[in-house]
């Protein structure tokens, strides 16, 4: 999950300040912000729009309120981020830290907020890294080492999976399995990842890659990426 793909709901009851809190969190990176007034159907709200991110406009004087929105918040299956925008001061939290949301308070500056969201959305992916999964090699499914594998390539609706003993096979997307896999992990093209430490050579004259003895094809765009990440210079 990235900041981009995020999809986040804000309660505000003032619709003018509303507007400019929308405006905010686009500037932050959330593309996807739905405004709305009643906290009445916001169980069924999350759950329709499949909520990453919830937002709430705090006042002192709306504590009971803001107490019966958490209950509600609380339910929800899905793990969430929940911001409160608070111009005030500091309200207690920690009561409200339930296991399946995370509460961040701002003041909304732009740079802060943002900070606090990728810090957030940092903690959750290594939160859902894996160090082994299970992948398919001819009628079973085996245990494979993540820190293993080689690099993986879409094949249809399957990604291969290559280690230096043999290549699996899984029925996931290749965004799905960015999500689960630590950093040394990186995109080469839309089709394919590398492991970072199995990276021999880069073509400087063309689009190629060497991975652990295998020549792969790296874009352009990923190509510039990757140079400008790790070349020193």
């Amino acid at each position: 999950m990235n900041l981009s793909s995020l999809k986040g709901c804000l309660l505000n009851e003032n619709q003018s300040e509303s507007q400019d809190q929308v405006t905010l969190l686009k500037k932050c990176g959330i593309s996807t912000v739905v405004p709305f007034s009643d906290y009445n159907y916001l169980e069924d709200f999350i759950k329709a729009y499949e909520v990453d991110v919830f937002i709430y406009n705090y006042h002192s004087e709306n504590e009971e309120k803001f107490r019966a929105i958490m209950e509600k918040v609380s339910t929800n299956q899905k793990g969430i981020l929940v911001l409160i925008f608070n111009s005030e001061k500091s309200i207690s939290v920690e009561e409200y830290n339930y296991e399946n949301f995370k509460i961040i308070q701002s003041k909304s500056k732009r740079k802060d907020l943002k900070f606090h969201i990728e810090e957030f959305l940092n903690r959750e992916k290594k939160h859902n890294l894996k160090k082994y999964i299970l992948a398919r090699s001819g009628n079973f499914l085996e245990k494979v080492i993540v820190d293993d594998i080689k690099y993986i390539e879409v094949d249809s609706k399957y990604l291969n999976i290559k280690t230096n003993q043999k290549v699996y096979y899984i029925r996931a997307s290749l965004n799905e399995f960015a999500k689960i896999i630590p950093e040394n992990f990186v995109r080469i093209s839309q089709s394919a990842i590398i492991n970072f430490n199995y990276l021999e050579r880069l073509s400087v004259t063309q689009n190629i890659v060497h991975v652990g003895g295998d020549k792969l094809k790296i874009s352009r765009q990923y190509k510039s990426a990757l140079t400008k990440k790790y070349l020193i210079s």
